[in-house]
């Protein structure tokens, strides 16, 4: 993939979180979002900015910052409906660190610590895909032993 370019691609992120006690949330793999986006680089990160729709009128602008050295995936969300903006979410996962962010709900606004175990970034001329795997804490509380993958395909 060329440096300082924007190119097009279809993302997709699915997950599957399970409670400490081996009890799956949701669906083993479940899509977490599909959409189309472009992917650039700048130096030696890689960013992945799409867009998607969470409610009627509410647009969320989403961007994922993979860094290789050290290996940090950061994804941070935006939600804009009308004039008005505010931050929806920012999770960082590093290996062997934990990294602290946010979700911010309807009802408040939720502290989050991910302990990232591992972080597998694989590229080839036409894809990129990250394979994270770790725990989760929401408020300080341990919530979930999770996987995540995340797919750019140019289209």
């Amino acid at each position: 993939m060329n440096k300082d370019s924007k190119i097009p691609i279809k993302i997709n992120i699915t997950g599957e979180h399970r409670s400490f006690d081996g009890k799956s949330y949701g669906e083993p793999e479940e899509t977490v979002e599909e959409a189309y986006g472009f992917l650039s680089k700048r130096g030696s990160s890689t960013y992945l900015v799409y867009e998607t729709t969470v409610d009627e009128g509410l647009i969320c602008s989403n961007m994922i910052k993979i860094c290789r050295e050290p290996i940090e995936i950061k994804k941070t969300a935006t939600f804009h409906k009308g004039t008005v903006t505010s931050p929806g979410s920012c999770l960082i996962y590093a290996p062997g660190k934990t990294g602290t962010g946010f979700y911010n709900t309807p009802y408040g606004r939720l502290d989050t610590e991910t302990v990232t175990e591992t972080a597998d970034i694989r590229e080839t001329e036409h894809s990129l895909t990250c394979l994270i795997n770790g725990k989760m804490k929401i408020n300080n509380s341990p919530v979930s032993e999770f996987k995540l993958k995340i797919e750019a395909v140019c289209i």
